[in-house]
C-alpha cells in the first residue's frame, strides 16, 4: 500500500506522508505537515517551530509579505511578517529572529530597519537583504556602508533561498 499521498497547489506539488495532519487553510493553498498523528510525544507547537531559522519579512504591500512568507515556510524557514518598520523593530526586540528581508521603498524607509538592526543586534549585520521594485534603490542599496545585498523584484525564488543558505550556513 502507498503511504503517500500527493497534493498539488498554486505553488507545487507536496507529497505528504499518510499518518500526518495537514493544514491547507493558510492563503495560497498554503500547506504543512504539521504533527504526526498518534506520537503522544510531538506537540504542534514543538514540530511547526523545531530547528526553523525564523526570518523577519517587512514589506508594505501584503501580496509581497504573502507570498514570501508562503514561499519561505514551504521550504522550512519560520516566517513572521511586518509591514513597517515600526511593527519590524517591535518584532525584533521581542524575539530572536535569524535573518531579516526587507522592502527599502516603503514608507518610513527600509533603510531604518537596517540601521536599528546594527545599532542593537550587530549580530544580524551579515544577515539581511534589502529588495525592491526600483532598479534606482538596489542601486542606491549597493552604495550603503556595508554593502548590504539587495533583490530586485521579482526575484527568482531560487536566488531568494540560496541567499538565505548561504547566510546562514545552511
Amino acid at each position: 500500500m502507498n503511504d503517500q499521498v500527493y497534493l498539488r497547489n498554486r505553488l507545487g506539488l507536496a507529497v505528504v506522508r499518510q499518518n500526518w495532519a495537514i493544514d491547507l487553510t493558510r492563503p495560497l493553498g498554503y500547506l504543512r505537515a504539521a504533527v504526526a498523528l498518534g506520537n503522544p510525544s510531538l506537540s504542534e507547537e514543538s514540530v511547526k517551530h523545531a530547528d526553523k531559522p525564523a526570518i523577519l519579512v517587512v514589506d508594505d504591500e501584503e501580496s509581497n509579505r504573502d507570498l514570501c512568507r508562503d514561499a519561505l515556510e514551504l521550504n522550512g524557514y519560520e516566517v513572521i511578517v511586518a509591514a513597517g518598520t515600526r511593527e519590524a523593530v517591535e518584532i525584533l526586540s521581542a524575539r530572536e529572529i535569524d535573518f531579516v528581508i526587507c522592502d527599502i521603498s516603503m514608507p518610513h524607509n527600509g533603510q531604518r530597519v537596517y540601521e536599528y538592526l546594527l545599532h542593537n543586534f550587530p549580530q544580524l549585520k551579515n544577515r539581511f537583504l534589502f529588495v525592491t521594485g526600483n532598479p534606482a534603490q538596489k542601486d542606491r542599496v549597493a552604495r550603503l556602508v556595508g554593502a548590504v545585498p539587495c533583490l530586485l523584484k521579482p526575484y527568482p525564488l531560487r536566488v531568494l533561498l540560496d541567499t538565505l543558505k548561504a547566510a546562514l550556513g545552511v
